[in-house]
C-alpha cells in the first residue's frame, strides 16, 4: 500500500496523471469510393458489355460456334440449343450464362478457352441481371477480329 501511494503521488507531482485528459474519440473510417454510376446499378455499355466482349463474343458472337449468341439483346434472352435462355432478367442464379461462368467442371465453364473469369467480373454479371439485365436498344456487341485462317 505504502508503494502505491508513493506512485501516485509522484505521477501527480510530475503532472502525469490525468494529463491525457479525455479519452480521444474515435474517427470515423473514411466510405470507400464505389465503382457504380450514380443511382447505384450496373451499366451495360460500360461495365457489362466489355466484359462480355473480351470473354464471350468470340464464341457467342456473329457466327456462334457454340450453342448460343449473344451479340444482341435479342439473342442474350433467347433460348437456344439447350432450351434455356443465357439470361434471365432478374434471376442471375438460374441464368445459364453465370451457371457456366460459375461451373468448376473445366469441360463447361465459360469461357472454355480463356483463364475463368475473376469472382468480382462474375459479380458484376449477376449484379447487373438482378438488377433486370437492362440492355439499351441497339446496341450489341462487338466480336474481337476474326483470326487469320492457319495455312
Amino acid at each position: 500500500m505504502r508503494h502505491r501511494t508513493f506512485l501516485i503521488a509522484a505521477l501527480a507531482a510530475a503532472g502525469l496523471a490525468g494529463a491525457a485528459g479525455p479519452a480521444p474519440k474515435p474517427v470515423a473510417p473514411a466510405s470507400r469510393p464505389t465503382t457504380r454510376p450514380a443511382g447505384g446499378k450496373v451499366d451495360f455499355v460500360t461495365q457489362v458489355k466489355p466484359l462480355l466482349e473480351a470473354n464471350c463474343a468470340k464464341c457467342h458472337g456473329e457466327r456462334p460456334t457454340k450453342a448460343y449468341s449473344l451479340l444482341t439483346k435479342k439473342q442474350a434472352f433467347t433460348p437456344g440449343e439447350s432450351d434455356e435462355p443465357p439470361i434471365e432478367p432478374g434471376k442471375a442464379d438460374q441464368s445459364l450464362i453465370v451457371q457456366l461462368m460459375k461451373s468448376d467442371d473445366p469441360e463447361h465453364r465459360m469461357p472454355q478457352k480463356k483463364a475463368a473469369m475473376t469472382a468480382a467480373d462474375v459479380g458484376t454479371i449477376e449484379r447487373w441481371i438482378n438488377e433486370g439485365a437492362a440492355w439499351p436498344d441497339g446496341v450489341k456487341l462487338t466480336p474481337p477480329p476474326a483470326e487469320p485462317a492457319k495455312k
